[in-house]
């Protein structure tokens, strides 16, 4: 088995037929599906989607831990000499992702690093904001290096799985950022990476998904996720990729955290020796964002 699809699923059954559709039939892949504890009014667990494609494995669980923990539940039986992880609301873009299948089957590298589309879902149409950041990676100057630690998704890239068996690399069981440290550690551990600008994969923005929730437990999720990845970057002494803690204050504003826990929450999990320095360009970005809306 050359490939191993992971998807983790949670009440979206039309679209998780949309997303395994688009990944190729082919004898070499293999299709795991981990279900979130789905409500039985909406999925039909006697119909579930693809269930009878003889490459596709259903796999139910009912604890409802997010997709974190399906997405480990995925790795436990995966046997795919490579991982392809995507979201049950996205999908993937066939011809190209087939043809990268092929190109990089016996490749040496342990990670290949692909370019995306990101559309809104309900229009299929361009949304070139939500994924600039992406792109500023990938597209960018020394983008082996920086998509290795600054690409924070499971998707649109390809996984050697030796590399995430043998180092015991597992998702965090998380409500929120359960892929920020498993893409961090990856990213470190890997021996070679590739970076291809052909995009593979679709990536939706939707309303009512966890990125657009707004929460104070979201919010101090993120926050903690980001200090340890930080601790993780120093550790590696790879400070210039930590995370300027000071640009979360209007994400825990808006999660309903007042103004004195935010600051003390940052300035507590900020090292001294960045402090003035994460403080200054947070400020300086935040006057630039008011001067261009002003």
């Amino acid at each position: 088995m050359n490939y191993s699809f992971i998807i983790p699923h949670k009440n979206t059954p039309n679209l998780l037929k949309r997303c395994i559709d688009s990944i190729p039939k082919r004898p070499d892949v293999e299709v795991i599906i981990v279900d979130d504890n789905s409500d039985a009014s909406i999925v039909n667990f006697d119909n579930f989607p693809c269930s009878n494609n003889s490459n596709v494995k259903v796999v139910i669980t009912k604890e409802g831990l997010g997709a974190g923990y399906a997405r480990n539940k995925g790795l436990e039986i995966a046997q795919g000499r490579w991982l392809v992880f995507a979201d049950s609301d996205d999908y993937f873009i066939s011809d190209k992702l087939s043809e990268m299948m092929d190109c990089y089957v016996n490749s040496s590298v342990d990670i290949v690093y692909f370019n995306v589309e990101c559309l809104y879902s309900d229009s299929l149409s361009p949304a070139p904001n939500a994924d600039k950041q992406y792109k500023q990676v990938v597209e960018g100057a020394e983008a082996e290096t920086k998509c290795r630690y600054k690409l924070n998704v499971p998707w649109g890239k390809f996984v050697k799985r030796e590399l995430v068996m043998s180092n015991g690399i597992r998702f965090d069981e998380t409500k929120v950022a359960n892929d920020r440290m498993f893409s961090l550690r990856t990213g470190i551990l890997a021996s070679m990476v590739a970076v291809n600008n052909t995009p593979i994969y679709v990536w939706l923005v939707r309303e009512g998904s966890l990125t657009t929730i707004r929460s104070k437990e979201y919010a101090l999720l993120h926050l903690n996720v980001s200090v340890s990845a930080n601790k993780m970057l120093e550790e590696y002494s790879l400070d210039s990729y930590r995370t300027n803690l000071f640009l979360f204050f209007p994400n825990l504003r808006r999660g309903a955290i007042s103004y004195k826990e935010a600051a003390s929450l940052i300035f507590r999990n900020t090292p001294k020796k960045h402090l003035l320095g994460d403080f200054l360009k947070a400020l300086i970005m935040y006057v630039k964002k008011v001067c261009m809306i002003s």
